[in-house]
């Protein structure tokens, strides 16, 4: 298997400061987060990066996981498909179950 891809300084960085900020404020609301990025920067691994460490988000006071799901979504038809591969390759590269990744064409195949 190939060497995985490393996320690059931004995409770490804006992660760990989203993770910080729900930890703080665990008090049952979370803040709201806006990421922006520029072409060919790697939205969509740091989306897929995002949503593993959601998943793995635990409450500090309780160890208790604070998500139990984690959805990605798309404005654009053509982005779902490139957006699903990423984040299957990049999840399966780090170990994570098959079952953290669907693709969702419709809100009705979520229920």
């Amino acid at each position: 298997m190939p060497e995985r891809e490393a996320l690059r300084p931004h995409q770490s960085q804006a992660i760990r400061r989203i993770c910080r900020g729900i930890t703080e404020h665990s008090s049952g609301t979370h803040p709201n987060f806006l990421l922006q990025h520029a072409a060919g920067s790697g939205k969509s691994k740091t989306a897929a990066a995002l949503a593993k460490e959601l998943l793995l988000l635990r409450d500090p006071s309780t160890n208790q996981r604070l998500f139990l799901f984690a959805f990605i979504v798309v404005d654009r038809v053509h982005l779902t498909q490139q957006l699903y591969e990423t984040a299957s390759r990049y999840l399966a590269e780090l170990g994570a179950p098959t079952s953290w990744v669907a693709l969702s064409s419709s809100v009705n195949q979520l229920q």
